[in-house]
């Protein structure tokens, strides 16, 4: 942590499990300074911790198991996602099978029962990557996800209406490999999920697309 004058403390260690490595550490910030950290661990397993504003580390929670141990499970964590009005952090993962998963923490540290995502595998470490071929992100406090499906390396979106929804195709002419996104309001009042995605590279530069999807306002 640094202080308000520019000052580093020590680094401290953030799990008691040493001989083990630590991958794709995700982290964000909430309305209350609390920093949410979630990261993978080589015994397969996924876990969660907090950071108070004045130094406080909180327990390590496992999130969830069955991650798997190889090379390509190290990204198996999402980007954090904060939904600002009820101040909730939403970790989004990677299972071995290739579904996405989810769990929601509150303030206080509470967590949710896991949820599946997705309704079929996604793509895992394309191209080199180390994660999932796949985004989130908030639009008031619900979900929308795009995803690059394993089977056929199609994109297709998904959103937590009431529950996860069945998975929609919007991308149908490359082998999406990984795909990233922003939602932003427009001049006119409509809301846009834009999002830039790999056109099918297989890890080469210059393919790279953009695409939009309007999204109902929050």
């Amino acid at each position: 942590m640094r202080d308000p004058q520019g000052n580093w403390a020590e680094a401290r260690l953030l799990d008691p499990a040493e001989s083990l490595l630590l991958a794709a550490p995700q982290a964000l910030v909430d309305a209350d300074d609390t920093v949410h950290l979630a990261y993978y661990r080589a015994d397969g397993t996924v876990w969660y911790r907090q950071l108070t504003s004045d130094g406080e580390l909180g327990a390590a929670q496992r999130i969830a198991d069955q991650i798997g141990q190889e090379e390509d499970a190290y990204g198996s964590v999402l980007p954090l996602v904060l939904l600002l009005e009820s101040n909730t952090v939403v970790l989004v993962y990677q299972k071995e099978t290739g579904e996405l998963w989810e769990r929601r923490v509150n303030g206080p540290g509470d967590m949710t029962a896991p949820r599946r995502v997705t309704d079929r595998p996604v793509v895992r470490q394309a191209a080199d990557s180390q994660q999932p071929g796949a985004d989130v992100v908030a639009v008031g406090e619900h979900l929308h996800v795009l995803f690059s499906a394993d089977d056929d390396r199609r994109l297709y979106h998904t959103h937590d209406g009431d529950g996860w929804q069945s998975a929609v195709l919007i991308v149908d002419d490359v082998r999406v490999e990984w795909v990233r996104g922003a939602v932003h309001e427009q001049p006119d009042g409509r809301w846009l999920y834009q999002f830039v995605y790999d056109a099918g590279s297989g890890g080469g530069a210059g393919m790279n697309r953009y695409g939009q999807l309007e999204v109902a306002a929050p």
